[in-house]
């Protein structure tokens, strides 16, 4: 896949209608148009919005919360974050 890094560019290879990229007669690449890219992915967050009925966090991975133990050393750290979060 290709995603062309600057808006201009996009702008200039859809206005040509370029939607492949790669050498004549061999292996050949998507090049993502990001302003449709986005555009989707605005009205999939909508549609899950509905779904799942109003918002929500993930709570998983790097989104997970600190451990209560961890939050007196990260509030020293960074300042008044987390502050619905009480200390352990």
């Amino acid at each position: 896949m290709v995603i062309p890094a600057a808006g201009v560019a996009m702008l200039l290879l859809a206005d040509a209608g370029i939607t492949e990229a790669g050498p004549d007669g061999g292996p050949r690449a998507p090049v993502l148009n990001a302003a449709v890219a986005l555009l989707k992915q605005g009205e999939t967050t909508v549609k899950l919005n509905r779904l799942m009925g109003g918002r929500f966090t993930s709570r998983r991975g790097a989104y997970a919360r600190p451990p209560p133990d961890q939050l007196a050393e990260l509030r020293r750290a960074y300042g008044p974050i987390f502050p619905g979060l009480q200390e352990g």
